[in-house]
């Protein structure tokens, strides 16, 4: 969705030192040095302080993350493990299954029962009226009304993030009260014939009103609040190729796109994804062409 293939892989020539706005997130400075040039009155006092504040500024912020899946039952299973696997114990998953076969489903079910941060809504959707939206940005919408993090995120179902994504991103919100939409870095693995054929990293743009095309569905995440005003994804079926793009030209008219220095997920380009069916001419919604 809106992928630039960076075909030469030269890195783009982009100085992140010198930007201040790229979030990076550092450890505190030791203390070591400080305690040599104080008294050991003071020295207690300080180590105590700094063993306290950490707790109080570290991010609380629950994520929401929504997942959308069709008929991907080993792919979706590897996308859902990222979430569970992330360094930031504050999250739920809301996976929206658009009506997939039963074997998806069943696994869906499994899943669900086992983890009480994960809700399931199935689409119900029938199979005739799949062309009349954008699948993907309809079943969105349907997780929108029920989220209750002060974060959203979302994934699709043949991706996957990395574990330290919420972590880093949630401290970025924490620490910046007026930034509402951040991105990261994105891996990008080609597939031809279920082998690795190419792999590279999508860069980062800086801070920007300009991210259509240059960020991905899987990289970014923004406040709640955003919602009060731009509502929902457009879900109108010509928007298959780029509805992340959409809803990024909604949010740009009022916030920047921040970006985080580091690698956030991983986007899959494979034969059976929407990318390749869309090239071929092939419909993204075929039940009979998934996985």
């Amino acid at each position: 969705m809106g992928l630039i293939d960076n075909k030469d892989e030269r890195p783009v020539n982009y100085n992140f030192k010198q930007d201040k706005r790229i979030y990076k997130i550092v450890q505190a400075p030791s203390i070591k040095g400080n305690l040599r040039k104080l008294n050991k009155a003071s020295a207690a006092k300080s180590i105590k302080s700094d063993k306290m504040t950490p707790v109080k500024s570290r991010p609380t912020l629950k994520i929401s993350c929504i997942l959308t899946s069709y008929n991907r039952p080993i792919k979706v299973q590897q996308a859902i493990a990222s979430v569970q696997k992330q360094t930031y114990p504050h999250w739920e998953l809301i996976i929206v299954d658009d009506n997939s076969n039963a074997q998806t489903q069943n696994i869906l079910k499994e899943i669900v029962e086992k983890d009480p941060r994960i809700k399931l809504i199935q689409s119900g959707v029938a199979q005739e009226d799949r062309s009349k939206t954008t699948r993907y940005a309809t079943c969105i919408n349907l997780a929108l009304p029920v989220v209750s993090g002060e974060l959203v995120t979302y994934l699709t179902d043949d991706d996957i993030y990395y574990k330290t994504r919420f972590e880093k991103m949630a401290e970025v919100f924490h620490q910046n009260p007026h930034i509402h939409v951040v991105y990261g870095k994105q891996k990008v693995v080609v597939f031809t014939n279920n082998r690795i054929t190419r792999a590279f990293i999508r860069p980062l743009v800086g801070v920007t009103r300009f991210p259509m095309g240059k960020v991905d569905h899987n990289s970014f995440m923004h406040r709640k609040s955003c919602l009060n005003i731009v509502k929902n994804w457009d879900d109108h079926p010509s928007l298959w190729k780029a509805g992340d793009a959409a809803f990024f030209r909604k949010l740009v008219k009022h916030w920047d796109f921040h970006p985080l220095n580091i690698v956030t997920d991983e986007h899959r380009i494979h034969d059976k994804g929407v990318q390749r069916k869309l090239q071929r001419g092939a419909k993204p919604w075929n039940s009979e062409d998934a996985e």
